[in-house]
């Protein structure tokens, strides 16, 4: 049993003695204290024993009560340790301390329950600067002297009042940065800029910064903000200072209440200054900063009357301050309480967004028993290690929750995380490459992951070069019917699928777009992308065809191209040359000739340079433009050779064949019947020897029949 157990239990002891004691009275007073009978001196007798049990209780709860604080619980709620370094012993008394912590979910959505205190329970002054996002608290205090141990106390529903302000600080160390959302108002001189941020009202965030200049905000990406800059400047000599104020956008300093320096819309230069004269010692500082869009900077700078030269202002002139290091949760009366340590890793940036790798430590409880460990990440993967890694593919508010055992006994706590950038360090974030996250994706539990993430998932895994974990993340994105976005899938499944083929796992890339049901969001899309697939890469017009049949009347006229083209290929040449000479082309004969005459030179550009992907696209964009041309024989050819380089020679040979054979009459029916004979040579010199014998045989005046 624990002293807090046992303290509590004497308080309930002292109240049972009190209920007895009112007891007694009521009896005494009934029966007549004069009376002289057995039963009312009995009961004095037991009054007074009664009596000086209270007074005993009472001087054992004196030396409870101070027991009690000594412990350092100055509330009953939750707490956390804050440990300072700091030069305690040699204290101005000015000195303040920021400090940052996540209470579990336990804190008031106000922050009203806040509140800081020595670790012998003396409350000091304090102000919440920012509740949020999720269960992190970020608080400002003032140090006591000779004092390196804090706790902050949070979660009782009806905290202990505030003293008479201690519910501010008074900003001598470091500088309080306030910052809102700018409303449009006019910025044309300081007076309008101080107005602006009054009429400006909806906060963005609160911070304790070190210097007077910076240049990001720590509270995210927002671009039209205000801030209010507030603190103690010491000036180390009597005389005229020169202020100069440097900023992008605008900016107005005030000394001691005197507007100093405006620095407008324009160049973010130091032409912008101010003179004021000031005495040896510390004055009150104040600097709006306005920024109207894009990157926001200031810097504030000075010439000392003992100076040549303009500096900015350095730190120790607004006095520092520390960052405090909270400890491990804890809540009054209980043994073991579940916590845990949460780091930021890194980023990574693909597909337009950023992906997020945390570290997560549980806290070891302090017991002679091994503790077992239960982590829900919040995003269906679950661990139970007592450190772990974990990569959050999307941004958002993730519950995190942590289940300690000891034998029978356990506690559980979630902390509600904010996934997001790390904005207070974004001038130097911690960079990952794809394969750093793409390990601990990799060890997902696939079926729960996500829906949402599946795409991001399976590009991760494509940058990072990890065919098997990509073909896995993206087999499960084709499979479902709804997606909770058809365009990040599709594009994610065209990636890979890319990927698959340039590794040469074409019959993988095609096993991705097989697994859409036909009935899915992603359909027409998918059903064309497979059908591409089997033309170009496999060689199998059959199939293709079979693929687009369901959506070839539909009005989609890519799709209707591609299902001709592979009715030609495929022996259906009559049915497919129908449905391309009856789609209009909105050229006349001339331009039609040159235009297709360019795309047909682009394509050779890019052949020579080896660039078989810009050319497929350059393909296809003529093909659309004009699909009677797959015809003619010349955007087959060209065809073919793309694919050969693409790495797939067979399917090349097939196309120029089936094209051949479905178009005897085109001037290029001999040139594709070499080509898929020296296509073949060496996979299959049979067909090869086969195909040089219809060529001759077919075309035996043609030059390359000799």
């Amino acid at each position: 049993m624990t002293d807090l157990v046992r303290m509590q239990e004497e308080r309930f002891s002292r109240r049972d003695c009190k209920l007895r004691i009112a007891n007694c009275k009521i009896q005494i007073g009934a029966g007549g204290i004069g009376q002289s009978s057995p039963s009312a001196a009995f009961q004095f007798a037991i009054c007074n024993r009664l009596l000086l049990l209270v007074l005993v209780a009472s001087v054992a709860g004196l030396f409870a009560s101070n027991s009690f604080a000594a412990t350092g619980w100055f509330d009953d709620s939750f707490r956390r340790p804050i440990d300072v370094t700091w030069d305690a012993d040699r204290a101005s008394g000015s000195e303040l301390c920021t400090v940052e912590f996540f209470t579990a979910g336990h804190h008031n959505p106000t922050g009203a329950d806040i509140r800081v205190a020595t670790d012998e329970g003396r409350q000091v002054p304090a102000k919440v600067l920012r509740v949020g996002p999720g269960d992190r608290i970020s608080v400002v205090f003032t140090l006591v002297k000779s004092v390196k141990r804090y706790y902050v106390y949070f979660g009782n529903d009806k905290p202990l009042p505030d003293k008479a302000g201690f519910d501010d600080v008074k900003v001598e160390s470091g500088l309080l940065l306030e910052m809102h959302e700018w409303n449009g108002a006019p910025l044309g001189d300081a007076k309008q800029v101080e107005e602006a941020w009054g009429k400006s009202t909806q906060l963005i965030g609160r911070t304790m910064i070190d210097s007077g200049f910076y240049g990001i905000n720590p509270f995210g990406p927002q671009e039209r903000t205000i801030a209010k800059v507030v603190g103690t400047l010491f000036a180390p000599a009597e005389g005229d200072y020169t202020f100069a104020l440097t900023v992008d956008d605008v900016g107005a300093l005030s000394i001691d209440g005197t507007r100093v320096v405006y620095a407008p819309l324009g160049p973010a230069d130091a032409r912008f200054q101010g003179k004021i004269r000031l005495k040896r010692g510390k004055h009150e500082f104040l600097l709006y900063h306005a920024n109207t869009g894009g990157d926001g900077h200031f810097t504030v700078g000075w010439q000392r009357p003992d100076a040549h030269a303009f500096e900015a202002i350095p730190r120790t002139a607004f006095g520092v301050f520390a960052r405090g290091n909270a400890g491990v949760l804890e809540e009054l009366h209980k043994p073991l309480t579940a916590d845990f340590g949460i780091a930021y890793a890194g980023e990574c940036f693909f597909a337009d967004a950023y992906s997020h790798r945390y570290k997560f430590a549980a806290r070891e409880p302090k017991v002679a028993s091994r503790a077992q460990f239960e982590w829900d990440f919040g995003d269906g993967q679950t661990g139970t290690q007592a450190e772990a890694e974990h990569v959050y593919l999307a941004d958002g508010v993730y519950a995190v929750k942590l289940t300690v055992r000891i034998g029978a006994n356990f506690d559980t706590q979630t902390v509600k995380l904010a996934v997001q950038r790390d904005w207070e360090h974004i001038d130097k974030p911690p960079g990952d490459e794809p394969i750093v996250q793409a390990r601990v994706v990799g060890a997902y539990e696939l079926g729960k992951i996500p829906e949402a993430w599946l795409p991001r998932a399976t590009l991760l895994h494509e940058r990072a070069g990890k065919m098997e974990w990509m073909l896995a993340a993206a087999t499960r994105t084709a499979s479902m019917t709804k997606h909770p976005a058809v365009e990040p899938a599709m594009t994610a499944l065209a990636e890979a699928t890319r990927s698959a083929i340039i590794k040469g796992q074409q019959t993988a890339a095609l096993a991705v777009w097989e697994k859409v049901p036909a009935g899915s969001d992603l359909q027409p899309g998918a059903a064309k992308a497979l059908a591409k697939l089997l033309l170009w890469n496999a060689g199998d017009f059959v199939g293709a065809a079979k693929a687009l049949e369901p959506y070839a009347s539909k009005g989609d006229e890519s799709i209707r191209v591609l299902y001709a083209d592979a009715l030609v290929l495929g022996g259906k040449g009559a049915e497919g040359r129908k449905i391309l000479e009856s789609i209009p082309v909105n050229e006349t004969p001339e331009k039609r000739v040159a235009k297709s005459g360019a795309a047909a030179r682009t394509i050779e550009y890019y052949l020579k340079e080896k660039d078989w992907e810009t050319g497929e696209e350059q393909w296809d964009n003529w093909q659309r433009q004009f699909p009677a041309d797959f015809l003619e024989g010349y955007s087959v050819v060209l065809k073919t050779k793309l694919m050969e380089i693409k790495g797939a020679p067979l399917a090349a040979a097939k196309v120029a064949e089936a094209f051949a054979t479905a178009e005897p009459g085109s001037s290029y029916s001999p040139q594709l019947l070499f080509r898929a004979g020296k296509l073949l040579e060496a996979s299959d010199p049979g067909k090869s020897q086969a195909l040089m014998k219809t060529l001759k045989d077919r075309y035996p005046e043609d030059p390359l029949s000799q």
